[in-house]
């Protein structure tokens, strides 16, 4: 199953109970960016149910775990996203 969200305590909850970060999609609307998240396994669906509902429950010290390497992910994205258009835009000015 697969879960797709915007929201990092969602994510991190998801990550802390052992769902797996399979993808991250970069948003560009509106003149902003943001990150959608999406993760797998076999009890994602029940997890996310779980979080929506506010019946979920967390080891802080994992759920803190996985905040923190869920961020670092999504900010290794951002970065090389970043470095990628740098360089299109400087190959571009050089083709021109």
């Amino acid at each position: 199953m697969k879960i797709t969200t915007n929201d990092l305590y969602c994510g991190a909850y998801l990550l802390s109970k052992g769902s797996r970060l399979a993808e991250i999609i970069m948003n560009h609307s509106h003149g902003r960016q943001s990150c959608l998240f999406v993760f797998t396994g076999p009890d994602v669906l029940s997890l996310h149910e779980d979080f929506l509902s506010g019946s979920a429950i967390v080891n802080l010290r994992e759920f803190k775990a996985a905040m923190l390497h869920l961020k670092d992910q999504m900010f290794s994205y951002k970065r090389q996203e970043e470095q990628e258009e740098a360089h299109e835009g400087r190959f571009s000015r050089r083709r021109a």
